[in-house]
């Protein structure tokens, strides 16, 4: 079915939002108190597993409430080539953060 040229836009939008709030999370798991109690041994790997976390809940809530049933194995794997194509500009912000 794929996704439709609405939610291609919300997809996008989230994504941009999440590179956006890439330096204030870099920055919250940067404190050593942090970094201590969630054990992070990668910083760069921590932020990307929790701007692929905030990527995915945003783009799911949104699914889930415009379209009223969880998506099909096709729209996950647009959702995440989506993400993926954009991954070099993700990457780039946390190492700028």
């Amino acid at each position: 079915m794929g996704l439709d040229p609405p939610t291609r836009g919300a997809v996008e939008q989230t994504i941009d939002q999440a590179v956006k709030l890439v330096p204030d999370t870099a920055q919250i798991f940067r404190a050593p108190a942090m970094k201590s109690s969630f054990r992070i041994s990668s910083e760069q790997d921590f932020v990307l597993g929790v701007t692929y976390g905030r990527i995915m809940m945003s783009i799911t809530t949104f699914w889930n409430l415009t379209h009223k049933r969880t998506m099909n194995g096709e729209e996950v794997d647009e959702i995440n080539s989506a993400i993926l194509r954009r991954l070099p500009e993700i990457h780039k912000a946390i190492m700028a953060g």
